[in-house]
């Protein structure tokens, strides 16, 4: 049957097994609500009924931060939150190589709020670029270096946020500590830094596009004030 839909909402970095272990919890019931697999995550749609609006709204406060509304995607979340904000951003990218910066470069208008992305993949290029010296210890895939590396973004760039990306994309690399997909995040914003470990599964390309899509939502959040509930979204972003 045919459904006109009130709305929709995209639920990043999360997949549909996540969400609805997420809304069980919260005691919302997904069968009211038509969910499906998207681009960054899971794609919620609601009818005009009341009820199923309803049930939006509860799966909203449910699933945040990571909400965009209608057909926002992470990128556009970002420069979005970044315009509202009146800042700059600069992005320090490991295993994404680039991807959150070229997504938000596809914004119309993020040329007013994007300083730019230092793609520092080898460690060497972490520890010369961005002053990085927590990788002996900790190595590249760790909070300590996301964290090092964010720090160098804004002192680089002078910008009033950050991202920092760096995690195993594979098919090699992990290790029983840190399996393939994992992927760690730290988002700076002006004196408050937030960090975020997942484990996402998938080929090489799309651990990837998950990563810059969490790393773009999480930012987006950091800015609005949206404090990330990193105990949940650890447990529930794993694909």
């Amino acid at each position: 049957m045919d459904r006109s839909y009130a709305g929709s909402l995209n639920i990043l970095g999360i997949t549909p097994e996540g969400v609805e272990r997420r809304l069980d919890d919260c005691g919302v019931n997904l069968t009211e609500v038509d969910y499906i697999s998207g681009a960054y995550g899971t794609i919620l749609r609601s009818s005009t009924t009341g009820r199923e609006a309803e049930n939006l709204k509860l799966v909203e406060r449910c699933c945040a931060p990571f909400i965009a509304r209608g057909d926002m995607n992470p990128a556009g979340l970002t420069v979005q939150s970044a315009l509202r904000a009146g800042i700059m951003l600069a992005f320090a990218e490991s295993c994404t190589g680039g991807l959150a910066g070229s997504m938000v470069t596809g914004i119309a208008g993020s040329s007013d709020v994007f300083w730019g992305s230092m793609v520092t993949y080898a460690n060497d290029a972490k520890e010369r670029v961005l002053g990085v010296s927590s990788i002996p210890d900790h190595g590249a895939v760790s909070e300590e270096t996301v964290g090092a590396m964010a720090e160098g973004a804004i002192k680089l760039s002078g910008a009033d946020a950050a991202l920092a990306v760096s995690g195993i994309a594979g098919p090699g690399g992990g290790t029983p500590e840190k399996p393939v997909g994992t992927v760690w995040f730290a988002f700076r914003y002006r004196e408050k830094m937030q960090t975020l470990k997942c484990v996402f599964s998938g080929k090489r390309g799309q651990v990837r596009h998950k990563a810059a899509a969490v790393a773009l939502a999480g930012l987006a959040n950091q800015i609005d004030g949206a404090l990330l509930d990193t105990e949940w979204i650890a447990d529930y972003t794993c694909y």
